[in-house]
């Protein structure tokens, strides 16, 4: 027969196992605990006390002295100081230790119970104690930014709002999150506040002005406000690494849109995503969309989309544009969802939200004319707005019109200047382009020496044309040299056959000066004296 395991109670830190250690140990709280949990009645019956815990048994917690009766049975003596205890916060204690332990065996954690909260006003229980580490467990938080100094750690994936206010300095908070992903309540944020006014500036396409507060925020780990500066670098800029180094930094912080974006696991986005959008989260719409068409349910992506882009949700206005030209996400879009023109729609508020790249495919479908009747006042249009961000390809695209003579006056120095401007940022076409132009000497002084320096650099970059023209160009830079060498000594004999005539004609100048001069002398008797 198996030998019965007898574990014993713990009190003050002591392994408790016989009644005589209970005594000397007493603390009123943990044997209150055990007997809402039954394990003082267990106890007892296992050591053979069988009078106490008949006793034990017949106990009500609603009694109102249940404390001194419980002391009674266990011959512990009236002198032992004891404080009024809450029986009801007992025994939520004993039902949070047995949901905890269903959730992790970290004893750690285990141990520190009373710092682990279920709920909001458990939450709030937590922080009136001062507790400066907090165990956020399955349920939804809000936490407060007024309170500093607080580690949040989370387990089973709760669900974390900041309820924030305006101008919050997060680097004065020292509020930190392990394991939390959270997101934003921003009910509160009123127009003072320096992250909704980055955030209208980005509407009005005032980035710079954008710009210059959303550094300040980041500087104070604000984590929202490395999302948005993202946004303006991913969009507007197109400096992807920048955008994506920003992402991560969010993301070591909690924030659940760079959670995503970096595919951090999350049970709960899409229920944390709906949460914002009820309350008016513009960027939440975006995302929300996202995940919806990422699960193939185009009907609430497009919802969720339609709704992002009414706010000027500059990512919401990006989705359906792709999404109405049958490009998005490389996915299988229903028929019902391809609709090119009204694509255009979305493209041009993406345009006015700063979208760089839509704007210089907008250029491109109205200087094809294939979607839209042809119509270069508009291509050249939306081309300079994407120059005006910095677009590659836009560049590119208008000094081919300027070249041309396509849309605008033919103008081959700024098509120079426009393909120097792409070309230098890696783009092959351009600087083959680029190349031809110094090669034909077409606004810029001709010099097949930097030719063949673009076109061998496109031809690095996979210009097969570029290829061709660095052998024709080394070809002519070789025959020009020839020739430059034969001018040059032609030139050196005309220069030598001047420079001796010249020489003849000095030194008969010389001679006739002397014989003057000499005549002179001889008039005046100069000689004679010798």
């Amino acid at each position: 027969m198996a030998k019965k395991i007898r574990f014993p109670l713990q009190m003050n830190g002591t392994d408790v196992r016989t009644i005589e250690e209970l005594r000397e140990n007493f603390d009123l709280s943990s044997v209150l605990g055990y007997l809402t949990n039954g394990k003082l009645v267990t106890w007892l019956e296992d050591r053979y006390y069988d009078n106490e815990a008949t006793a034990v048994r017949a106990l009500s917690t609603d009694e109102t002295d249940l404390n001194q009766k419980l002391m009674s049975i266990l011959g512990v003596s009236d002198d032992v100081k004891t404080e009024e205890i809450d029986l009801e916060e007992i025994q939520r204690r004993n039902e949070k230790l047995m949901l905890l332990r269903q959730i992790t065996d970290d004893e750690e954690i285990i141990d520190n119970v009373d710092c682990v909260a279920f709920n909001q006003d458990e939450l709030y229980d937590i922080l009136d104690d001062g507790k400066e580490t907090i165990y956020l467990c399955q349920g939804e938080f809000n936490i407060p930014l007024t309170v500093k100094n607080v580690m949040y750690i989370g387990l089973d994936d709760p669900i974390v709002f900041l309820r924030a206010y305006d101008n919050v300095n997060f680097a004065s908070l020292n509020v930190n999150f392990v394991n939390i992903c959270f997101g934003w309540d921003i009910s509160s944020i009123t127009n003072k506040d320096r992250l909704y006014q980055a955030e209208r500036l980005m509407e009005q396409s005032k980035f710079e002005d954008a710009l210059s507060i959303l550094e300040i925020l980041t500087a104070e780990k604000n984590p929202r406000a490395f999302t948005v500066l993202a946004l303006i670098y991913e969009k507007v800029y197109q400096n992807g690494d920048k955008a994506q180094k920003l992402r991560k930094q969010s993301a070591e912080l909690g924030n659940v849109f760079d959670w995503f974006e970096i595919n951090k696991k999350f049970s709960k986005y899409k229920e944390m995503l709906h949460k914002m959008v009820n309350k008016g989260d513009k960027i939440a719409m975006g995302y929300l969309g996202c995940i919806y068409a990422l699960d193939n349910d185009f009907d609430n992506a497009s919802k969720f989309f339609e709704l992002g882009a009414s706010q000027k949700d500059v990512s919401s206005c990006e989705a359906l544009y792709y999404l109405y030209m049958n490009e998005f996400m490389e996915k299988e879009i229903p028929e019902k969802y391809v609709d090119k023109k009204r694509a255009l729609t979305y493209g041009k508020q993406a345009t006015a939200l700063g979208h760089a790249d839509i704007a210089n495919k907008m250029g491109v479908i109205y200087d094809e004319g294939k979607i839209v009747p042809k119509d270069m006042t508009e291509a050249i249009k939306y081309y300079e707005i994407a120059v005006s961000y910095g677009n590659t390809f836009a560049c590119n695209n208008l000094a081919s019109c300027y070249r041309d003579g396509n849309g605008v006056e033919q103008n081959y120095e700024k098509a120079v200047e426009l393909y120097k401007k792409a070309a230098e940022q890696g783009y092959a076409g351009a600087q083959n382009e680029l190349g031809v132009l110094l090669f034909r000497g077409d606004g810029v002084e001709q010099d097949y020496n930097l030719a063949l320096h673009w076109f061998e650099l496109a031809a690095s970059n996979g210009n097969e044309v570029a290829k061709e023209n660095v052998d024709e160009t080394r070809r002519k830079i070789n025959e020009s040299s020839r020739i430059l060498s034969d001018s040059d000594l032609e030139e050196l004999k005309k220069n030598d056959e001047a420079m001796k005539k010249n020489m003849q004609k000095i030194g008969r100048e010389l001679n006739d000066e002397i014989s003057s001069i000499t005549d002179e002398l001889r008039t005046d008797g100069f000689f004679d004296i010798f």
